[in-house]
């Protein structure tokens, strides 16, 4: 929970397999910044509930750090792949998020 009121979440298009478009997520913050307001966080998800999705941890990671935004990654249902010696790849950018569940 980040305590920010729902009237302050902005959402960000999926593509088919539900994974964040990082495209769409760049707009959204722009269209943000041109409204006068300050992004703060950005929720990235390792394996979602439903889906078993993962977002695109590092090019997400790499739009937060350029608009200085902090990166979460709810890890609690994909986060077991950092115990795997397979997927590796997933988890590239994790080395450059501010925090992970």
């Amino acid at each position: 929970m980040a305590g920010i009121g729902k009237n302050n979440v902005v959402k960000v298009n999926s593509n088919d397999q539900n994974i964040m478009d990082t495209k769409d997520l760049e707009y959204q913050i722009n269209q943000c910044i041109r409204k006068g307001e300050k992004p703060i966080l950005v929720n990235a998800t390792l394996g979602t509930t439903v889906y078993g999705a993962i977002d695109p941890i590092n090019e997400i990671a790499d739009i937060c750090n350029y608009y200085n935004i902090w990166c979460h990654v709810d890890g609690a249902l994909g986060g077991s792949i950092l115990l795997s010696k397979d997927n590796k790849s997933k988890l590239k950018g994790l080395n450059k998020v501010d925090s992970i569940t």
